[in-house]
């Protein structure tokens, strides 16, 4: 007997049902032939059977049907139970992304703590993505690719979506809600939001005027329907097609579009929200010390939350039709609240205490010079030996180099290798930024004359020709009170000099700069 069977409402959208409901309603038994009730494990359409005095009313699987595949069948659905991971089943994060007629997929990691990625770090810990073919991506848990309480992707090739896994080693080490269990990409169809570029979890809802992408097999058909708008995007791959589908009204023509996808086309979509207390959701997080919390669910829907030994729910009351306000108790420990149907989670919010985020150090930036000797202070008086400088960083990070002028260039640090800094002169500064942190800031100052002492020798005479504006600040070097002053002043304002004037202050200027 059947157990998740959806049949249309008034409107036209697939509802639940069960059998105690059909039975009211119907005097005799409905074939699949029908097409008025569908299996949600499975997607096929079920025959109802009238009961009679030995027999009770039930839904059924049509004995002709070729593809025997449902778990309804033979599964009896529990409430549900706690992975180790903390993930409850609920859906992996994965997402799309489109560079011209290229094609990105991203695995995601959801937030962790401070502590529980300190802990990571601690133990070296690496995330491998094996696929079908090759050697395997490897990624060093450090702080230049995870931050705490952020959410981190990372790159999956295309030619493995289909089949590929996840692992972590030394075992234990990982965040408890980076969950190595992952779903690879189906042949037969995948959706994906076009806004947010997310993967929607296959039996989840889609949304009547959103636009989604379906990345399938190049051999799938997509039967043409009037009411759902298909744009193929060309792509640079064999074994894949990529289109953006939208039905861009509600159809029953549209609904059996996406339901044969295995999603429910709707205009209220399952979800939940957290109404109290106010914070920040952010990558389906909330961080809160409140005792009591307080949810929207909305949709065809149910809520659970996990552990169910560790949820007090205090209140679940019904406000309208497909949405209730259920208030919990909070435990103060790391729990998922989720609005599911029939034991599928479609849209978890994953509840955690808030903590003390120590201050993170600054990670180790090694400079030396050409013969190898450390340089501990951030201002040098003197040119470093052949105006090399030597830099080695613990993470992935960058440099920039300037000098009085303005940006010069930018050279990346790559953990674990030596970038040289060569042609370094007075007056240039090396900023060494991890993302956009700076983590070291080092001068090669530029010994300066006193004010005044500028004027000494300049000639002011020659024809006139144009004052750079770069010179600006030699207005900085001179004795406002004095004649030259004036002169460059003015000067600066015409953008006109005396050609020897000119020079004078052009050489005063490289004199200077290289007195020690």
């Amino acid at each position: 007997m059947l157990k998740n069977v959806w049949t249309r409402d008034a409107h036209g959208e697939w509802v639940r049902t069960d059998a105690e409901k059909t039975d009211r309603s119907h005097r005799y038994t409905v074939s699949a032939d029908s097409h008025m009730f569908r299996c949600y494990s499975c997607f096929q359409y079920v025959t109802f059977v009238k009961g009679n005095e030995y027999l009770v009313s039930h839904f059924r699987h049509s004995a002709s049907e070729t593809n025997k595949d449902c778990e309804d069948r033979s599964l009896v659905y529990s409430s549900g139970t706690y992975s180790p991971q903390g993930q409850a089943n609920a859906p992996d994060p994965l997402r799309l992304l489109l560079d011209r007629n290229r094609v990105i997929l991203e695995i995601g990691f959801l937030p962790a703590s401070a502590a529980e990625l300190k802990k990571a770090i601690d133990a070296n810990a690496t995330i491998s993505i094996h696929g079908s073919t090759g050697k395997p991506d490897i990624y060093r848990v450090d702080y230049s690719r995870f931050a705490p309480h952020t959410m981190c992707w990372l790159h999956l090739p295309l030619a493995w979506a289909s089949n590929f896994s996840v692992t972590a080693k030394p075992a234990g080490s990982i965040p408890k809600l980076w969950s190595i269990q992952r779903t690879a990409l189906s042949k037969s169809g995948n959706l994906f939001d076009c806004r947010t570029g997310r993967r929607v979890p296959e039996k989840s809802d889609v949304v009547v005027g959103e636009e989604y992408y379906l990345l399938c097999s190049r051999l799938t058909y997509l039967r043409a329907r009037r009411s759902i708008e298909v744009k193929q995007i060309d792509i640079y791959d064999g074994e894949w097609s990529l289109y953006k589908i939208c039905a861009r009204k509600y159809t029953d023509d549209a609904a059996d579009f996406f339901f044969d996808l295995h999603f429910r086309l709707t205009t209220e979509p399952a979800d939940i929200n957290i109404l109290w207390p106010p914070v920040v959701e952010d990558d389906d997080m909330v961080n809160t010390n409140q005792k009591n919390l307080v949810f929207l669910v909305s949709g065809e829907s149910d809520f659970e939350a996990f552990p169910t030994y560790g949820c007090f729910v205090t209140s679940n009351r019904e406000i309208a039709e497909h949405e209730r306000i259920v208030c919990i108790k909070n435990t103060c420990a790391l729990q998922m609240v989720s609005a599911s149907r029939y034991n599928q989670k479609l849209r978890s919010l994953y509840v955690r205490p808030l903590e003390a985020v120590p201050e993170a150090l600054p990670p180790n930036i090694h400079i030396l010079d050409e013969d190898r000797k450390p340089i501990a202070e951030n201002e040098l008086t003197k040119l470093p030996k052949n105006g090399v400088l030597v830099l080695n960083s613990d993470v992935d990070a960058y440099v920039d180099v300037s000098d009085q002028y303005g940006f010069c260039y930018r050279e990346n640090l790559v953990f674990g290798t030596e970038r040289r800094i060569t042609d370094l002169k007075y007056g240039m500064t090396l900023t060494i930024r991890q993302g956009q942190d700076i983590v070291r800031t080092i001068s090669i100052k530029q010994a300066q004359r006193s004010k005044g002492r500028l004027g000494e020798g300049v000639k002011w005479s020659g024809k006139m020709v144009q004052f750079p504006r770069r010179y600006a600040g030699i207005l900085n070097q001179i004795d406002r009170s004095s004649a030259l002053y004036a002169k460059v002043f003015n000067a600066l304002q015409t953008g006109r000099i005396p050609e020897n004037g000119l020079k004078s202050l052009i050489k005063l200027l490289e004199v200077d700069r290289h007195v020690e």
